[in-house]
Parts: C-alpha cells; sequence; structure tokens
C-alpha cells in the first residue's frame, strides 16, 4: 500500500473560525513520495536516478472548505498547490463557505478542480453557495470547476487508486461521510457532521481501521457528545480497540476540548498513517 497519511487542518465547529480564528473541520490525505536524483557518471558522462532520503508531500484529496480552511492548508502544506479533488459534506458555511473563492481563483491560476458530493448536496452547493459568483464573474459556474455527484451506498472511483463510498451522516442538513478505499481496502471511514448513530460507526468500522467522529462536548440531534462516543467505545471488545484508531473531529477550538473524558484521540496537527 501507498505509505497514504491523514492530516487534520482544522476542528472548529460553526463560530470557531468568526469567534476565535482557529479553522473549521476539515483534513487532507495525502502520499509521501521519495525523491529521485539525478546521478551523474563522470567516467562514462552517463545519467542514473538514485533514490532520496527525502520526500515531496503530494495532496490527493481534501475534505470540506470551511473558514480558515484554505489559510491552514498552506500553512501544513508549505504553500503546495491546492489538491486537485474536494469532497464537501454539506451545505453548512463551516464546511463549505470557502468553496466559491477556492474555485474561482483556482481556476483563474489554470487549476480546474474536481468537486465531489453526494448528488442532492451538489445540487444545494452550485445553487446556493456559489451563487454569489454569478454577479462577480462573466464565466458561468458550472464551467469553473468539474461537479461531480455521487450517489448514497454507490462506489465512486475518485482516481485509479482512491475511491469513496457516501454514507449518510444524522443532521439536519444533508450531510454525507464516507468509507476511502484505496485500491478496494478500506482505509478511513469518517461520519461528517452526526448526532450521536452507532449503526453509521459500525459501517465505518467494518471497512476500516481509522475512523474519524464528529463531537462536542454536549450532546444534541445534529453532533454527538464525547461521552456518547466514550460509551459506544466502551462496549467494543479489546480486540476490536486494538485494531482502530478513532480520532475525533468537529469539537470547535482547541481549549473546548479535554481529552482525559474521552477513549478516542485528538490532535489538530497530527498526521495518521493510513
Amino acid at each position: 500500500m501507498a505509505n497514504l497519511f491523514l492530516r487534520i487542518l482544522g476542528t472548529g465547529a460553526g463560530a470557531t473560525h468568526i469567534l476565535y480564528g482557529e479553522p473549521s473541520s476539515s483534513f487532507v490525505i495525502f502520499v509521501k513520495n521519495k525523491l529521485i536524483n539525478k546521478i551523474k557518471n563522470e567516467s562514462s558522462n552517463e545519467s542514473s536516478n538514485e533514490s532520496s532520503n527525502e520526500s515531496i508531500e503530494e495532496p490527493l484529496l481534501i475534505c470540506d472548505v470551511g473558514g480558515g480552511v484554505w489559510k491552514s492548508y498552506l500553512e501544513k502544506f508549505n504553500n503546495i498547490r491546492f489538491p486537485k479533488n474536494l469532497w464537501i459534506s454539506h451545505n453548512h458555511s463551516d464546511h463549505a463557505s470557502e468553496l466559491p473563492l477556492v474555485v474561482a481563483i483556482n481556476f483563474t491560476r489554470n487549476h480546474k478542480l474536481n468537486i465531489f458530493a453526494e448528488e442532492r448536496v451538489l445540487k444545494r452547493l452550485i445553487k446556493h453557495r456559489m451563487h454569489e459568483l454569478k454577479s462577480a464573474s462573466n464565466i458561468t459556474i458550472e464551467s469553473i470547476a468539474n461537479w461531480i455527484a455521487t450517489k448514497e451506498l454507490n462506489h465512486f472511483t475518485i482516481d485509479h487508486n482512491l475511491s469513496i463510498l457516501p454514507l449518510k451522516s444524522k443532521h439536519e442538513e444533508l450531510c454525507f461521510g464516507f468509507i476511502l478505499y484505496y485500491q478496494n481496502i478500506g482505509i478511513l471511514g469518517w461520519s461528517a457532521d452526526s448526532g450521536f448513530n452507532s449503526e453509521l460507526y459500525d459501517q465505518l468500522c467494518e471497512q476500516a481501521s481509522i475512523i474519524l467522529l464528529d463531537a462536542r462536548k454536549n450532546a444534541s440531534t445534529e453532533h454527538a457528545s464525547f461521552d456518547e462516543i466514550e460509551n459506544y467505545l466502551k462496549q467494543k471488545s479489546q480486540s476490536f480497540l486494538q485494531n482502530h484508531q478513532f480520532y475525533i473531529i468537529g469539537y470547535g477550538a482547541s481549549f473546548e476540548i479535554n481529552s482525559s473524558n474521552s477513549n478516542s484521540n485528538s490532535n489538530s496537527n497530527s498526521n495518521s498513517n493510513s
């Protein structure tokens, strides 16, 4: 399997970026490729390739682009060009507010993006989220990006190695997480914004070993709580827990989580090797 990694760009909730300046919830899937150095043989005047110990990070997929996400991306990836592929879970501002500018600016830089979303979510994004560009540009919204509709519970190929299976979360606004596959092997399960939903969590865990869950201090119909996630994990066997890694996202600003209250892991600056 390729040397795939996950990097969290932000863990913000709805008002986090506005009130505290921290980025909204988002993450990137990327690969580390070894640099190939040209080695010249002076005696024969021929060149050969030799692998370096250095590597370069190649972002493959970014998930959600709410407030502060693009700035966080540039900081964490040293200004590497924005990933070609984006998944948008739903049309809330803390998950899609930067989408119009991300799409438009990259298009002007001859970098046309692929925007993936569940088909009903995609229609909402084009009609409502992208509407501001209609008066600011002479080009059509449909032409400045590749808008790619996916279907719930249907595998969809992102590139020749990556594919996704969209899964509906428990959220008032239509919202979809997914299972991410690399060469048809499940590597990551993500709930997206969701109230507590053990059936959804079980689906994710059946296919993937790295699980990214939405949770906050207090439970609601829109978001699970830390306690609910902790109680869910307490019901699982030791072997199950040893075979899965759980991470919490969407909880808000960095000061709003107390990791000692949950058995799951959370770290807005860490990488997970997929």
